[in-house]
């Protein structure tokens, strides 16, 4: 599966005064087994550290607000370049092999809208109960086409 490394995934991480989780957020996704990742940081304008600590693990790093759906937007449509979007909210750890494993998923499966990846086996969040929990709930992998002059280019 070496050439799925050639395939770029962006990671987008909205953010407003996250400067507790962030780190632990951005070690998470530096330590993926799958390597081609850009990691960008959409800020809704925080009163504290976030950025500065952001800031020490990618170069992307913006200022957009005042919703999460326009910090989402503005990382997708303006800044990402990856065959893949990902969108990861400030408190969540993933674990090791999660890019890699929607990677693989959705170049096998080739399903279209989405393909469901179990959280209890690839992610974390500090907000929910832990992984081992029957009330840790599914997360889903979505697949789109990009809609603006990058054909090709999936969310999940």
């Amino acid at each position: 599966m070496d050439y799925l490394q050639g395939m770029l995934v962006s990671v987008i991480i909205t953010t407003k005064n996250e400067e507790r989780n962030i780190e632990h957020c951005m070690k998470s996704i530096k330590f993926q087994s799958y390597e081609n990742i850009e990691i960008i940081v959409v800020d809704n304008f925080s009163a504290d550290k976030t950025k500065e600590i952001a800031l020490k693990y990618t170069n992307k790093v913006y200022d957009k607000g005042h919703e999460r759906s326009a910090q989402r937007n503005f990382g997708m449509m303006d800044i990402a370049k990856g065959k893949y979007v990902m969108f990861v909210d400030a408190d969540m750890i993933l674990s090791p092999a999660l890019i890699e494993a929607c990677v693989i998923t959705l170049e096998q499966q080739n399903t279209g809208s989405h393909t469901p990846v179990p959280k209890t086996q690839y992610l974390t969040t500090s907000s929910l109960p832990p992984p081992t929990s029957p009330l840790h709930p599914p997360t889903n992998v979505r697949r789109f086409t990009h809609p603006r002059n990058r054909p090709g280019q999936k969310i999940f």
